[in-house]
């Protein structure tokens, strides 16, 4: 059996909410309908276990009952595959350290803000407002995006 992550969506972080341990030792973890990012501690619905999430997630196009935010990196665009002068829009990010996304997110590279790709070579290089960052080829490909037209 394959585990269900979830994104947060503060920090973008992937977890398994099942294997998360630090809510199973909260005493109201029996009836609750909530996650707890493990990265950055941010709080948001199961939508696996709430009726209110799953009746808005009916009615939804496309989206099934009961159904997570299922991730599947592979799937995912990153900085690595948006062309040089394109934008994009951060989603999340791979596997990367807690100290590796602080170190990002400082620099303004947050879930929901937009980027654009400056070059792939020798390094990607983007544009955050104000800000050029430069990413090494692994790192770019654990910054998920999607683009934007």
């Amino acid at each position: 059996m394959t585990a269900t992550l979830i994104a947060c969506p503060l920090c973008g972080h992937c977890f398994d909410p099942a294997a998360h341990a630090a809510c199973q030792t909260c005493p109201l973890h029996a009836g609750c309908q909530l996650v707890c990012c493990p990265a950055c501690g941010h709080t948001t619905v199961d939508a696996g276990r709430s009726r209110l999430a799953r009746w808005v997630a009916a009615l939804l196009p496309g989206a099934k009952p009961g159904e997570r935010a299922i991730l599947a990196p592979l799937a995912q665009l990153t900085l690595a595959d948006i062309p040089p002068r394109s934008q994009a829009r951060v989603v999340g990010f791979g596997a990367l350290s807690a100290d590796q996304r602080t170190h990002l997110q400082a620099y303004g590279l947050l879930p929901g803000h937009r980027v654009r790709v400056l070059q792939h070579a020798p390094v990607t290089v983007v544009q955050i407002e104000q800000t050029e960052l430069a990413f090494e080829a692994e790192l770019a490909r654990e910054v998920w995006v999607e683009a934007w037209e």
